[in-house]
């Protein structure tokens, strides 16, 4: 698979030519990540909807699997900045995902 990988950057010289190809495969890896989560951790379940906007709701981290853990949520699992920073950065993806 590394070789793999190392070939298919040589041939793209290293980096994507254009932002936008960036974008795009930056999201498609996102969408593709969650997508398979969901498919195969069953400890998550789907959303009211499949879409990227709602796969990345940040609400989701006050509910099962992260209160199985700590009763509030992604905040008693993570230090109070870290927390922050993590829902702030779901929010971020889930505002550009809706756009």
């Amino acid at each position: 698979m590394a070789g793999c990988l190392r070939r298919c950057v040589a041939r793209r010289g290293g980096r994507a030519r254009d932002p936008r190809t960036s974008c795009f495969y930056a999201r498609r890896a996102l969408e593709l990540t969650a997508a398979w989560m969901y498919k195969h951790d069953s400890a998550v379940t789907l959303p009211y909807q499949e879409n990227l906007s709602a796969l990345m709701n940040p609400a989701l981290l006050y509910s099962s699997p992260y209160t199985d853990f700590s009763p509030l949520g992604v905040d008693g699992l993570f230090e109070s900045a870290e927390a922050a920073e993590i829902v702030s950065i779901l929010r971020s993806v889930s505002r550009t995902a809706a756009a």
